[in-house]
């Protein structure tokens, strides 16, 4: 196996492994689809799931761009591109990036109203990302991400990013009624 398939391979597992520790308890990698791709993750009705292994750098509008495409392919409701940044590893992929479309992430949010606390936007390169997120955490709110622009669009919210956490996204999810019933 090649190192970027098996540093792929790492970081769909880890996600999994998350995923199924925090109320997906059926994920699992999926298998490769071709051109139809559905997703790096499956067994989370109504969610597709594209994980990226980010060591090389970001690049949020063209990952953003698949995930929605495999959003389709899989009919799912939402896209949640994962992506696992420099210095993280496996055991702190709570802490990995969860990244949507604003508006997409304005949907999630109608269904689960109050849970999720939205600051921005702001513009941000690989290496501010971590900074604002840090301080994102550290307010009142349970939940909470950041809009992020890519450049040249700081007055276009149609192309503006939602950022957060794995963790808080998964919080997110499950309150909009995502994944297994809370016990």
């Amino acid at each position: 196996m090649s190192r970027p398939r098996a540093l792929g391979t790492m970081a769909e597992s880890a996600v999994v492994a998350f995923l199924r520790d925090n109320g997906f308890l059926q994920a699992e990698r999926r298998s490769l689809n071709g051109s139809l791709d559905k997703g790096d993750v499956t067994g989370t009705p109504g969610l597709c799931w594209e994980v990226k292994y980010a060591n090389g750098g970001i690049r949020m509008a063209s990952w953003v761009t698949q995930t929605e495409v495999e959003r389709l392919n899989s009919k799912s409701d939402f896209g949640i591109l994962v992506i696992k940044p420099r210095g993280l590893g496996a055991r702190t992929t709570g802490k990995w990036y969860a990244v949507m479309a604003a508006g997409s992430h304005d949907e999630l949010l109608a269904r689960a109203p109050g849970v999720c606390l939205t600051l921005g936007p702001y513009r941000y390169t690989a290496a501010t990302l971590p900074v604002e997120l840090k301080k994102v955490s550290l307010m009142s709110s349970p939940v909470a991400a950041i809009t992020v622009t890519p450049p040249g669009s700081f007055d276009l919210p149609l192309q503006h990013y939602r950022v957060m956490y794995l963790a808080d996204m998964v919080k997110l999810v499950r309150a909009a009624g995502y994944g297994d019933p809370i016990s």
